[in-house]
């Protein structure tokens, strides 16, 4: 009952935690077990009314286009590409690699969550779209078929898997030449696509950018209104938007459910757990191309696998329903799940971001290996021991541990929310939580478990 320092111990490859992490795991998951005990007997109509009010904070018209931004970031990109297959083959020196994985795929992840959906006004693709329409002209209405409209986000899954399954599973990820042609295909494929189907179609349903940082924007705590001609911005309770967002598609439950099987199995991916299930020393690992179909079939079973749980227990809340609303669970509680993606996301790539971020200022700075220090960091030194020093690696394991278990609990208060939304009767509610709050306590514990284990 009284609270004591327990001392864990974490580190990048070469640690492995031989201090008590059982007492970190059963501790966060008890967190959670806690917090839906004691929902269970909160007013939930109080939460709900506390929660829910927003803030202006400030509102302004804007005289500089909304384009100039995105049109930088157009640029960026296309320079990007442009140092991948021009500059230095080292995956460390060459900017594509280490901005991409790094400022792109986890910064840009932060700043949603900081600032709300900003990737609308930095999308290089739309800005490029509405060069292209100047260019050749066409009008901007869907003409594919079948229509997005029918398709939904099915679209954006095959991306996210197709993205997961390059980043964990492909040969060279990090290969500037390789990863330039990625950034290619998916810029011409991209603008194929919003001329195929229209551009408000396809960005809303297909770009997997676009629809993954818009889930993200959900999770902050500032909302936007109307950015293309005037400026009001919100102050809200951080996670509160996903009550806003009401129920989503079929596919739309099955993208969050996918974005958050990915970053669980890309944590899973290197763990010595997984490679035993392969037979696999991982003191004799032999790279990524002796487990290429491993990663594969693991990367889909992992999506399946969260599908059917996910469908299962949120099944179970229709059914103690008893009849009421049958199907609503499925599709509304799948927004719940979205802090916990995350939070996964978050605790994995923030140990490699704080060191490949580096890297990333370093090589802007000198893009074709050509002598330039245009930003004056060419020659700034790498600070590698943030992942090897104790100081270091415990605040970092700290942040890793609190933003699962924070995760988690915003998760199980959002459930709870919206389950109460859809019941007129509180104790019918409080029952029909128990399967979903099972699920969400077993994935705490598999997360710090993740989190812990030894990895490669």
């Amino acid at each position: 009952m009284l609270p004591a320092t327990a001392f864990p111990h974490a580190g990048e490859r070469g640690f492995i935690m031989l201090l008590p992490t059982t007492e970190w795991i059963v501790a966060g998951t008890l967190v959670v077990v806690a917090t839906f005990c004691i929902l269970l007997f909160a007013p939930s109509s109080r939460i709900d009314s506390v929660l829910t009010k927003q803030f202006a904070l400030v509102s302004w018209r804007t005289t500089v286009p909304q384009d100039v931004l995105g049109l930088l970031f157009l640029l960026f990109y296309l320079l990007l590409i442009a140092a991948g297959f021009f500059g230095s083959s080292d995956p460390l020196s060459n900017p594509v690699g280490p901005v991409i994985w790094s400022w792109f795929w986890v910064g840009m992840v932060f700043l949603h969550l900081l600032f709300g959906n900003v990737w609308k006004i930095l999308n290089p693709f739309d800005i490029a779209h509405r060069l292209l329409l100047k260019v050749w002209p066409r009008p901007d209405k869907p003409t594919g078929f079948p229509s997005l409209a029918t398709l939904q986000y099915w679209p954006a899954i095959v991306l996210l898997i197709c993205l997961t399954w390059f980043e964990n599973a492909s040969l060279s990820p990090y290969d500037p030449v390789n990863l330039a042609r990625v950034m290619v295909i998916y810029f011409v494929v991209t603008l194929g696509f919003m001329r195929w189907f229209g551009r408000e179609q396809w960005l809303h349903y297909g770009e997997v950018f676009t629809v993954y940082f818009r889930m993200i924007s959900w999770l902050a705590p500032i909302y936007w209104h109307r950015p293309e001609t005037s400026i009001r911005l919100e102050l809200r309770w951080p996670f509160i938007g996903l009550l806003n967002v009401g129920a989503l598609p079929l596919s739309g439950t099955l993208f969050v459910l996918i974005a958050l099987a990915c970053v669980t199995f890309d944590g899973a991916s290197h763990t010595y757990w997984w490679l035993s299930l392969w037979h696999i020393n991982p003191l004799e690992f032999g790279g990524r191309s002796t487990v290429v179909w491993q990663s594969s079939f693991g990367l889909l079973a992992a999506c399946c696998l969260l599908a059917v749980l996910y469908i299962a227990s949120a099944g179970c809340v229709d059914r103690l329903r008893k009849g009421e609303n049958v199907g609503k669970g499925i599709s509304t509680l799948a927004v719940s799940l979205v802090p916990i993606a995350f939070g996964y996301h978050f605790a994995h790539y923030l140990p490699a971001f704080t060191l490949e971020s580096q890297f990333a200022l370093n090589a802007v700075s000198d893009p074709f290996a050509l002598g330039w220090n245009l930003f004056g960091t060419a020659d700034r030194p790498v600070i590698a021991s943030v992942r090897s020093s104790f100081v270091s690696i415990k605040i970092i394991w700290i942040s890793q541990m609190t933003a699962i278990v924070f995760s988690h609990v915003v998760s199980v208060l959002i459930a709870h929310l919206v389950i109460e939304r859809e019941f007129g009767s509180a104790g019918r509610s409080r029952i029909s939580e128990l399967p979903y709050a099972l699920l969400m306590i077993c994935y705490t514990f598999i997360g710090l478990w993740l989190l812990s284990t030894p990895s490669l």
